[in-house]
C-alpha cells in the first residue's frame, strides 16, 4: 500500500514497550545488496528477542523483490520492522506486525559522511547487542552533545573493551597494518562481514577484545555500516588518530568492499535473468 495510508495501531507494543527489531539493506541496480546476511540476521534478532516471524527467508526475499518490482526503482534502501503486535492488555505479545519499506535511495545518502569524522566516546552496552532492535534511546539522548562536540557518532565502551558505535562497527588499523575489530557486545554487521572477508587476502585481521588503550596504537580506525559505507575516524574525543588524515588503508579497503560488492551484483543479475 502507499507509505501515507499505512497505519500502526496505537496498542502496537513496538509503540507502547519499544518491543520490536528492523533490519536496513541497500538496493543496487534492482539487486538487495548481500540479502542473504541480512535475512539471516533479521531471523536471527526475532529468536534473540523471542518474536514470532512467520515468515521463511525465502519467503521474506520474494516479498522484497515484489515490492521492488511493484515501484520499479533500481536504486534504493528496504526496511524490514517486526514488532510485538497490537496486545489487549499493553504488555503480551499476540500476533506480531511485519512491515517491509522501500525508502529513497538518494534522499538516505544525503548526510552520509565522506570525510573523516570525529567520535566521542560513552561507556553503555546495549540491551541484547547481537540483535537489531528498535531501541536507540541512548544515543538519541545524545544528539545535542554530539553537536556540541562536532561528533559525527559515540563510540560504545564498558569501561575496558570497545564494542560499537551506535549505529556501526568500529574497528582500527594498528601500526603494523593488522586490521583489529570487537568480538563482544556487538552487533554483527553485514557490511563488516563482508569487508572482512576480502579484506583477509589483503591484511591480517583480528576479531577478538579490543582495548581502549589500544586507541593509542591505531594508526587508522573506521566506522562500518549498511548506510555510511567505510568512513575513516580521525579524531575520539581529543585523541587524534594516527596523523588525523584519512590514510592508504582505508582507501585500499575501499575499493576492495566495491569490487566484493560489484561481483555479487553482476551474479545476482545473471542468476535473476535465468
Amino acid at each position: 500500500m502507499p507509505e501515507a495510508e499505512a497505519k500502526v495501531h496505537v496498542h502496537d507494543l513496538g509503540l507502547l514497550r519499544g518491543y520490536g527489531i528492523f533490519d536496513f539493506f541497500p538496493v543496487i541496480r534492482g539487486v538487495p545488496l548481500f540479502v542473504e546476511d541480512y535475512l539471516e540476521r533479521f531471523e536471527n534478532s526475532a529468536r534473540l528477542m523471542d518474536l514470532d516471524l512467520n515468515f521463511t527467508k525465502e519467503e521474506l526475499r520474494g516479498i522484497i523483490l515484489q515490492l521492488l518490482k511493484h515501484n520499479d526503482t533500481p536504486n534504493a534502501y528496504m526496511r524490514l520492522l517486526l514488532t510485538g503486535g497490537v496486545s489487549e492488555n499493553g504488555f503480551s505479545p499476540q500476533r506480531p506486525t511485519l512491515i517491509i519499506m522501500q525508502h529513497d535511495y538518494e534522499k538516505y545518502r544525503t548526510g552520509t559522511p565522506k570525510d573523516g569524522i570525529k567520535l566521542i566516546k560513552e561507556q553503555y552496552v546495549r540491551d541484547i547487542p547481537e540483535a537489531k532492535t528498535t531501541n536507540y534511546f541512548h544515543v538519541l539522548r545524545l544528539r545535542k552533545k554530539l553537536v556540541e562536540e562536532g561528533a559525527a557518532d559515540v563510540l560504545y565502551h564498558d569501561g575496558k573493551l570497545i564494542t560499537e558505535s551506535s549505529r556501526s562497527n568500529f574497528f582500527i588499523f594498528k601500526k603494523d597494518g593488522t586490521l583489529v575489530t570487537a568480538k563482544s557486545n556487538v552487533l554483527p554487521g553485514v557490511t563488516l562481514k563482508n569487508l572482512l572477508e576480502a579484506a583477509k587476502e589483503h591484511f591480517k585481521v583480528e576479531v577478538r577484545d579490543l582495548l581502549l588503550e589500544e586507541l593509542a596504537e591505531a594508526q587508522e580506525a573506521f566506522l562500518c555500516s549498511t548506510l555510511k559505507g567505510v568512513p575513516p575516524v580521525l579524531q575520539i574525543d581529543n585523541q587524534r588518530i594516527g596523523d588525523g588524515k584519512p590514510g592508504k588503508w582505508g582507501q585500499e579497503l575501499q575499493k576492495i568492499f566495491q569490487n566484493r560488492s560489484n561481483r555479487y551484483i553482476e551474479n545476482q543479475t545473471l542468476l535473476m535473468r535465468d
